[in-house]
């Protein structure tokens, strides 16, 4: 299998104001279907902003993890954690 490296030095990070530890770039507006594509960049070892969506979307980590989807994982399978611990 082919390994590849995701090189971000060509795209255009914006940052938010007050979000220290967040960059973005758009790389799409679709206005007829109401869908906006984005990208995000969060620093290593950095919380986010607690924060709902309103909308539907798809996170696809590139490279490092999400720990609150681990978290969120582990949350909802407390059957198989207990399975864990009990080896």
């Amino acid at each position: 299998m082919t390994r590849y490296f995701f090189d971000d030095c060509n795209i255009k990070w914006q940052n938010l104001e007050g979000f220290e530890n967040l960059a973005y770039s758009i790389l799409n507006i679709d206005e007829y279907n109401k869908i906006i594509d984005v990208i995000f960049k969060f620093a290593a070892n950095k919380q986010i902003v607690l924060h709902r969506h309103l909308a539907l979307n798809n996170t696809f980590v590139i490279r490092g993890e999400s720990l609150f989807l681990r978290k969120l994982l582990w949350a909802s399978l407390p059957n198989k954690r207990q399975k864990l611990r009990d080896r």
